[in-house]
């Protein structure tokens, strides 16, 4: 249950709140099906990023960037379509 609580404040901080309830409404739906997809989605759009980075801080300022809110908003409509094969 810890864990859970920690991973959740994570993308509460990162995921914005435009985008938010679609998260949330789809993990409610779907449960952690759908947590892990989005995740593993997140982490293949940031792989390229990652390993051309050495420096934690690097990563995450990144993933706070306005950039990444775009991205965000493409990888939850990514899944939203493909949600039904759950």
């Amino acid at each position: 249950m810890y864990a859970s609580d920690w991973v959740f404040a994570l993308y509460a901080n990162i995921i914005p709140i435009t985008v938010m309830h679609h998260f949330l409404s789809k993990f409610f739906l779907f449960g952690w099906a759908f947590f892990y997809r989005f995740t593993l989605t997140f982490l293949r759009l940031l792989s390229s990023r990652i390993l051309q980075t050495d420096e934690i801080s690097d990563i995450i300022d990144y993933i706070k960037s306005p950039m990444m809110n775009r991205s965000f908003t493409h990888t939850a409509s990514t899944i939203k379509e493909t949600d039904e094969s759950v």
